[in-house]
């Protein structure tokens, strides 16, 4: 009886609660989810914005008014998101979901309505990419998936799905939509797209057909690389006068190896060692190529003769700072940069993912004085406490006094934050949240939930 009542109990206290969460308006997210080489995307028609997933949502944010303009998330799903994309002109977002079931979600940027929710993955998604026609969409299935799906998207069907081992690890298309590639631990592959396939998507897909697309395999000549460990591939637009290919396909073996092939990605022409102990990710621009590397490295190429251009400036991971000043700095006080991408408009900005959760924007426009415009970053380790500020402080008469909090984390540092939501550019802008905390916190202990899922949990719990 006793037990009957408590649950009694504790169903009306989930539905109280529940109905304030179902009216809460988050704001703003601080972090971003683990980075790898699909982490931080620019928009291809707006080199002002970029995007980057933090737990379940895709945050599209402004570099140059330093806010986030959008949070986008799933409406059936609270998983994390691993991956993003913009589509080729920048209408739409494509993420990735990490987890079981994982599904493919699309967006529609101006309209901030969630347009498809694709599902064929049993695991997680490790990386996303639109044909430059804009047509299809291939998702690559991570680590217990292995699956390479190829998506109608816009008609929200699969075209075709083909398991391609468990160490796939990213895809492209080459620049004429007319060849698939996909690389991986100890493969690359490449098929062919039938001529007439892109013309037929539409009509074969709403007749119900299967085989709505068809895709030949064929032979890659990768030499003395056949047996290497391809970590990311990637396709370079070409400058406006140019012929379609003119840069070719790029790969990066994951030893710290940079690959031109030609333009159908089947032949390797090129390649330079990178002269680091491990590569990550890759971006290409048309008039060059920067390889994301270990410890803080990233290397720009050209594009067409792979010659070397320059190595961006390297900062030392938060908590590292004082043995770095001491003058006892090592390689390991500084971040793996897991992934980049340049900005589409000018190439003169390069946007860098690190592996401690920050962002850097750099200015490249002149090499031999490559800047930092812009730096995103919170805690990389468990937030422990957080707690708010409200030493009273002056402000003009009229004004409310700001809202500001302190955290502390398993990354050795303690952070303030300005979270006002009229905050000046460059803070940490967005109101504090309350109500949240009792709803999810039967789900993750408080040292295992996500990063950007703890901090949000403690500024709703204590605030």
């Amino acid at each position: 009886m006793e037990n009957s009542r408590q649950k009694r109990k504790a169903s009306v206290l989930e539905d109280k609660i529940g109905s304030k969460v179902a009216a809460l308006h988050i704001e703003r997210v601080i972090g971003l989810s683990p980075s790898n080489n699909n982490t931080v995307s620019y928009c291809p028609g707006n080199c002002d914005l970029l995007c980057y997933p933090a737990g379940p949502f895709v945050v599209v944010y402004s570099s140059s008014t330093r806010q986030q303009l959008q949070l986008l998330r799933s409406t059936t799903s609270n998983h994390a998101l691993s991956c993003v994309c913009w589509s080729p002109k920048g209408e739409f977002i494509a993420a990735g979901e990490d987890g079981g079931d994982a599904a493919v979600i699309i967006w529609s940027f101006s309209k901030e309505k969630l347009v498809h929710e694709l599902k064929a993955h049993k695991y997680s998604v490790a990386a996303l990419r639109f044909s430059p026609d804009g047509k299809m969409l291939a998702s690559v299935g991570a680590a217990h998936d292995g699956q390479l799906c190829l998506w109608d998207w816009q008609a929200g069907s699969l075209l075709w799905k083909q398991g391609a081992g468990s160490g796939l690890a990213s895809a492209a298309f080459t620049e004429d939509s007319s060849h698939l590639l996909a690389v991986g631990k100890g493969l690359f592959k490449a098929w062919s797209i039938t001529s007439n396939a892109q013309h037929q998507l539409r009509a074969k897909a709403a007749q119900g057909s299967n085989s709505s697309i068809s895709l030949v395999a064929r032979p890659v000549t990768l030499k003395e690389l056949r047996n290497s460990n391809f970590i990311d591939v990637c396709m370079a637009p070409c400058q406006p006068a140019q012929p379609h290919g003119s840069n070719g396909v790029y790969a990066l073996v994951d030893s710290g190896v940079l690959v031109l092939m030609r333009p159908t990605g089947r032949v390797i022409d090129k390649s330079v060692n990178l002269q680091v102990s491990a590569a990550f990710g890759l971006s290409a621009s048309p008039t060059q190529v920067a390889a994301a590397c270990a410890q803080g490295v990233v290397r720009l190429f050209s594009s067409k003769t792979l010659a070397f251009r320059a190595t961006l400036p390297r900062f030392v991971a938060r908590g590292s700072e004082a043995a770095a000043a001491a003058g006892a700095a090592q390689d390991s006080m500084f971040p793996d940069a897991r992934g980049c991408s340049f900005s589409p408009d000018s190439e003169h900005q390069l946007v860098v993912a690190y592996a401690d959760q920050s962002i850097i924007v750099w200015n490249i426009r002149d090499l031999q004085k490559i800047t930092c415009v812009l730096s995103l970053s919170a805690h990389s380790g468990c937030v422990w406490d957080v707690s708010p500020l409200n030493t009273p402080v002056l402000v003009k008469s009229g004004q409310q006094q700001p809202s500001r909090a302190a955290t502390c984390a398993a990354d050795g540092t303690i952070r303030f934050w300005n979270l006002a939501a009229d905050a000046a550019a460059g803070s940490a802008g967005g109101r504090l949240l309350a109500g949240a905390f009792a709803v999810v916190c039967r789900t993750w202990s408080r040292g295992t939930a996500p990063v950007w899922l703890q901090v949000l949990l403690c500024l709703c719990c204590k605030l």
